[in-house]
């Protein structure tokens, strides 16, 4: 909702309808609140309740879109077209994919491990057409699909490894959107993926997320 926000107040003050798609809400109140000609869908029931008892808007609940992807549509990249920190953290078959922006978890106990790889941003592509977005989704899948074991704390990053019946370790975001996300859609539906709220309380009960010399600050 964070980069959508100034988008939906200039469709707004066109008058013409709006849908918002699947989407976790959170602030925004008076956004919201003014769109009276609008249909909105969240993609946790947090969002719906927010949307709904705050804003004093409707909303209808919906899975995130991602999961309406068929894996088996998309032909798979060859190594050659995938960029070199991604055949590189591969050859592991383990992928640590967290995120380095402004959702992230405050990292005071841990540091993350030197071959991270932020598929969420090395996935992507130059273009806002459809063809773009097809390259875009193959190209993230197939990164994704190179390997067995996945921790991460990027949404779409989990999701796709739970398409691809990957073992997926997930972490919540700054906010609890992840967790939110994973209660609705995930949990009761991939049995493949694990959630936890933080790195401390995976390594409380797990042990260290990975060895101290594989550490990156």
């Amino acid at each position: 909702m964070r980069g959508a926000a100034r988008f939906l107040d200039r469709a707004i003050k066109s008058g013409k309808p709006v849908v918002i798609l699947p989407h976790t809400i959170r602030g925004h109140v008076e956004t919201i609140a003014s769109l009276e000609n609008g249909l909105i869908f969240c993609r946790d029931q947090e969002s719906q309740h927010f949307v709904s008892s705050v804003c004093g808007r409707p909303a209808l609940l919906a899975h995130d879109m991602a999961f309406s992807i068929d894996t088996t549509r998309y032909g798979l990249w060859t190594a050659l077209d995938m960029p070199a920190a991604v055949r590189a953290a591969s050859e592991s078959r383990t992928l640590y994919a967290f995120r380095r922006d402004s959702e992230a978890q405050a990292r005071q106990h841990w540091a993350l491990p030197s071959n991270n790889v932020d598929l969420s941003v090395t996935a992507r592509t130059v273009g806002d057409d459809r063809a773009s977005f097809l390259v875009q989704a193959a190209a993230f899948l197939t990164q994704v699909a190179q390997f067995d074991r996945i921790f991460t704390d990027r949404l779409h990053v989990a999701i796709a490894g739970a398409l691809l019946g990957r073992s997926v370790v997930m972490f919540d975001n700054d906010y609890g959107k992840n967790a939110a996300i994973y209660r609705l859609s995930l949990q009761e539906r991939f049995d493949c993926v694990e959630f936890f709220p933080s790195v401390s309380a995976y390594e409380e009960t797990r042990g260290p997320l990975h060895r101290a010399a594989e550490f990156a600050l």
